[in-house]
C-alpha cells in the first residue's frame, strides 16, 4: 500500500482510498481519469512526411507496373519505390520514437 498526495489539499492518503481523509475530495476517480486519457502528440511535420512517402511509394509502384508493361527499364520508378518505402519506415519509426 503506497501513499499518494491528494490533488486538492496535498495531504498524503492511501492509493486505495476513495476520498481524501483531509478534504473529502474523490481520489480514485481522478486517478482513473488521469490514467485513461492518452493523447497521441505526433507533429504535423512527421504526419506530412508519412503522407508524402506513402504517395511516393504509390506513384513508384504504379510507375513500375506501367513501365514494365511497355518493356522498358524502370530505373527511376524502382528508385522512387525503394526510397519511398525506406522513407516511410523511417518516418513511422520516428513517430513511434517521439510518441508521448
Amino acid at each position: 500500500m503506497a501513499l499518494i498526495n491528494c490533488p486538492d489539499c496535498n495531504k498524503e492518503v492511501s492509493e486505495n482510498a476513495q476520498t481524501c481523509i483531509g478534504c473529502g475530495a474523490p481520489i480514485a476517480a481522478k486517478r482513473e481519469a488521469a490514467q485513461i486519457q492518452m493523447i497521441q502528440e505526433t507533429s504535423k511535420q512527421l504526419k506530412a512526411q508519412s503522407l508524402i512517402s506513402g504517395i511516393l511509394v504509390i506513384i513508384g509502384l504504379v510507375s513500375v507496373l506501367a513501365v514494365s508493361n511497355a518493356n522498358e527499364d524502370p530505373v527511376i520508378s524502382k528508385w522512387m519505390l525503394v526510397f519511398g518505402t525506406g522513407w516511410f519506415f523511417v518516418t513511422r519509426y520516428r513517430i513511434w520514437w517521439h510518441h508521448k
